[in-house]
């Protein structure tokens, strides 16, 4: 069977808005799982969850890949975490960056906190908190797969903030 001239273009026209809607489709199913959004924070919790308002919604956010010692009840360095967190936080306006799952098992929403854009000035040392953390020897590593984008840095974050002795590495 041959095309005719009108046939093979009419064919690679629908081929070509084929792979446009299935690339746009794409794209925006990676937008939505990664969506990145400025909230204000409500509150500290504790030293790895904040309470933020989220398109018109108060919502609780985990910090994911650390973990910080627990408020209730009480362990050692929970409130030098939170304080530290208060202090990083202040009135600043926060990014969110989510990684594959989007929620935990207690519905808190999982994001890495950016203090300024994420598609600007990736920093993670200066601008990410979750790293900022892990550096002042606030929290440890938690890796809780999908959610593993950042794993290898804040491993090497809390290395370096051991061999410092900062935070509660401190002798």
């Amino acid at each position: 069977m041959r095309f005719s001239d009108e046939g093979r273009y009419g064919l690679l026209a629908f081929v070509v808005g084929l792979v446009f809607a299935v690339v746009t489709l794409f794209s925006l199913t990676a937008c939505a799982q990664n969506a990145n959004g400025a909230v204000r924070v409500v509150s500290v919790t504790d030293g790895d969850t904040i309470r933020v308002n989220w398109q018109g919604r108060e919502v609780a956010v985990r910090l994911i890949g650390i973990d910080t010692p627990e408020l209730r009840p009480p362990e050692p360095f929970a409130q030098e975490a939170r304080s530290y967190l208060q202090r990083a936080i202040g009135t600043r306006r926060l990014w969110l960056e989510f990684d594959r799952e989007g929620r935990d098992r207690h519905g808190r929403m999982l994001a890495y906190i950016w203090l300024t854009s994420p598609t600007g000035a990736r920093d993670p040392r200066e601008n990410m908190l979750n790293a900022r953390l892990l550096l002042a020897g606030w929290g440890t590593t938690m890796v809780v797969r999908p959610n593993d984008t950042y794993a290898d840095l804040f491993a090497q974050l809390q290395r370096e903030a051991k061999e410092a002795q900062r935070g509660m590495w401190a002798r």
